[in-house]
């Protein structure tokens, strides 16, 4: 591990065993001729996740939970560990498509504070990883919080966003600094929304740098709506004033007792032809 390293690489992990190998193989892959460094936060696994870096990848640093802190804490802790100028938070279970010196390249400019890259799932199908900052009527219809690349001010290689995906979110320590990190309210879900935002209050750009791929293989699941309900209010508490809060909080409420209702509809409605059809 290098001792000044360029980049800390913030990886939390949470019961990710069978993602680590293909995320530590990119990762030293991708960063060719980058000083580095991995810090390995684990959030209290109960699968082997830490044997297995502590064997496999001893130039790890590991970082050991006795809990499950969520995203926010956890990287915050991971960060707290590193000493690299640049951070790159990144999840267990993603793929480096390309080299990351692109995305250094870029977060080096002055203007920008924020980079991400271009997100593709499990059979490389493009993904939606950045967009427009949550208003209460997104609350109804969260498609609507994820932006076309059409959609946004591009410039070259670079699309200006309103946010970038946690998924792999890359900074400047001292951008980091100003903002104070995450912030610890999140468990998971809306942390990097709310991250954006306050760089963006610092008048600085975040961008998705459309030449830098990457594969992510997990996502949002139905089981993890409280989590996002909960950022959601978070959310609205840290960036509204009054009035449009309450208007922001009583949207959430709504929109996802709409999307209950419509999971409840959908799981009654399979049941029936289960029983029809067999």
């Amino acid at each position: 591990m290098c001792e000044k390293p360029m980049l800390s690489i913030i990886i939390v992990n949470y019961n990710g065993l069978r993602y680590l190998k293909e995320c530590f193989s990119s990762i030293e892959e991708r960063c060719f001729g980058i000083s580095y460094e991995v810090i390995f936060v684990d959030n209290n696994s109960a699968d082997e996740s830490v044997q297995f870096v502590e064997h496999h990848y001893p130039w790890v640093k590991v970082v050991k939970s006795q809990q499950n802190l969520g995203f926010s804490k956890g990287n915050n802790l991971g960060v707290e560990n590193s000493k690299g100028k640049y951070l790159l938070l990144l999840n267990n279970d993603t793929v480096l498509l390309d080299d990351l010196s692109g995305l250094l390249d870029v977060i080096a400019y002055d203007d920008i504070g924020v980079v991400g890259g271009r997100m593709f799932g499990e059979h490389r199908e493009e993904r939606l990883s950045f967009g427009f900052f949550p208003t209460p009527l997104m609350m109804l219809k969260l498609s609507q919080l994820y932006m076309h690349r059409l959609e946004g001010e591009e410039q070259g290689d670079l699309l200006d966003v309103g946010w970038i995906e946690g998924s792999l979110l890359l900074t400047e320590r001292e951008t980091w600094d100003l903002v104070d990190g995450l912030d610890p309210k999140y468990f998971m879900y809306v942390e990097d929304v709310d991250f954006c935002k306050k760089v963006s209050l610092l008048g600085l750009r975040r961008v998705c740098f459309s030449k830098f791929r990457y594969i992510h293989y997990g996502g949002y699941g139905a089981s993890r709506s409280k989590w996002l309900k909960d950022g959601f209010r978070i959310y609205a508490n840290n960036f509204s004033l009054h009035g449009e809060r309450l208007i922001f909080l009583l949207f959430v409420e709504i929109g996802f007792g709409l999307r209950n209702v419509k999971t409840t509809l959908r799981s009654f409605a399979a049941s029936i032809r289960e029983k029809l059809y067999g």
